[in-house]
């Protein structure tokens, strides 16, 4: 969503936005599941599968990196709709154990499925989510925006910041909720190097 804009897990060195921070933490994540099935839903408003329960990694860290604020309507977040197609990936894999990751900096303000719903659902199939909150709460620091919805950046791929900030806030109340119902954790990422 719009808020995955936000630069408040940035160090002096090293400025990112939350869904940068995410995606290298994802990867490093990947590399080090090498025999696992791992798949990605990416949401917003919506959601949609990246990638399926591949074993081909380079291929699923690829699409991770396509990824891009502005690649589907990041006017809301849908967390139950999340979860549920994360969860109906998973209902047909009979060998291992079922974990979904749910990393989200924001609020259930979309979708038809409530969260609480998807993880009882996510229960009923022996599927556990570990459910992580990302980001600062309040004002925190963006990027500016291209006409083409993408962040700018500069030559080096820096984000470009030019003093604006917007109101982020997440449910850490639904989220531990989530994570208690399936056996899951709960976890906060307020800083750099908390994603990791």
């Amino acid at each position: 969503s719009i808020s995955m804009r936000a630069l408040d897990l940035s160090t002096r060195q090293n400025i990112v936005t939350r869904l940068d921070a995410a995606k290298s933490v994802v990867q490093d994540f990947i590399d080090k599941r090498p025999h696992d099935r791992i798949g990605l839903v990416a949401f917003a408003a919506d959601a949609f599968v990246v990638s399926p329960l591949p074993l081909n990694h380079d291929w699923l860290k690829k699409n991770i990196q396509r990824l891009e604020l502005g690649d589907i309507d990041g006017s809301g977040t849908a967390i139950g709709t999340a979860l549920g197609a994360a969860i109906n990936r998973l209902r047909d894999k009979e060998e291992g154990s079922r974990i979904v990751v749910l990393l989200t900096d924001g609020e259930n303000n979309s979708g038809e499925i409530s969260p609480i719903g998807a993880a009882e659902a996510a229960k009923s199939l022996g599927v556990k989510v570990y459910t992580i909150a990302t980001g600062q709460q309040g004002r925190v620091p963006v990027p500016s925006m291209a006409r083409n919805g993408r962040v700018m950046r500069d030559p080096n791929g820096k984000p470009l910041y030019r003093g604006e900030s917007i109101s982020s806030n997440y449910d850490e109340e639904s989220l531990g909720k989530i994570a208690t119902l399936t056996g899951g954790r709960f976890f906060r990422a307020r800083q750099d190097g908390d994603l990791e």
